[in-house]
């Protein structure tokens, strides 16, 4: 079995933000997003008054050139390092971080406001905020199989993950702001555990 360690795709990997919207449906379904924030790195479903909400999202791609097209992906995992800017992790209590699919990018080097509504709602693996801890690559998620069939699909291309506030992702209206105050900008490494076109589980042993 071959291994990938892969880091994403630098310039994708900006948080997408939709804010002050006098509803929750507005903000979400919205066909793009306000603004491009290359700074933050925050995963925010959010209500700051009787009709203010918020959402941000970060597409995050990986170029999957150097896995051979016809390999068979075992498994993969996504590593991420978590700094605190001054706000915290909000609500941990009631949110995941959700590793979703997004159906398109403009430009897989640049993410657009455009992207904003590309993101799929069909989860490929999380992790709770109350479990999300600073130091490098400290938090891992564990890609499902719906996942493994994404990077199955996007080898020899890229592969177009993104991530989403659980809230933001099953439709569930905050109450009050749920938040990551920021995941590290381009630190996202995704580990691949392959078997090469043509390779076998025997061989590998030998």
């Amino acid at each position: 079995m071959a291994q990938a360690v892969i880091t994403v795709n630098a310039g994708g990997s900006s948080d997408l933000v939709k804010s002050n919207e006098v509803d929750w449906a507005t903000a979400r379904n919205a066909a793009s997003a306000d603004s491009e924030s290359a700074d933050q790195g925050s995963v925010k479903a959010r209500k700051d008054g009787a009709s203010d909400f918020s959402i941000s999202r970060a597409p995050i791609p990986f170029i999957l050139t150097s896995i051979p097209v016809g390999s068979t992906i075992q498994s993969a995992t996504l590593k991420f390092t978590y700094a605190d800017l001054g706000g915290g992790i909000i609500n941990t209590n009631t949110c995941d971080l959700d590793i979703v699919l997004l159906s398109s990018m403009a430009d897989s080097t640049n993410a657009d406001v455009a992207d904003y509504n590309k993101f799929g709602t069909t989860v490929g693996g999380s992790i709770a905020f109350s479990s999300i801890t600073t130091g490098a690559l400290a938090n891992s998620i564990t890609l499902n199989a719906t996942a493994l069939t994404w990077i199955t699909s996007a080898i020899g291309g890229t592969v177009l993950l993104g991530v989403r506030n659980s809230r933001d992702t099953d439709n569930s209206e905050p109450t009050g702001v749920n938040a990551i105050d920021a995941i590290t900008q381009d630190s996202y490494q995704l580990t691949i555990d392959y078997v090469p076109t043509g390779g076998s589980f025997l061989l590998d042993m030998i």
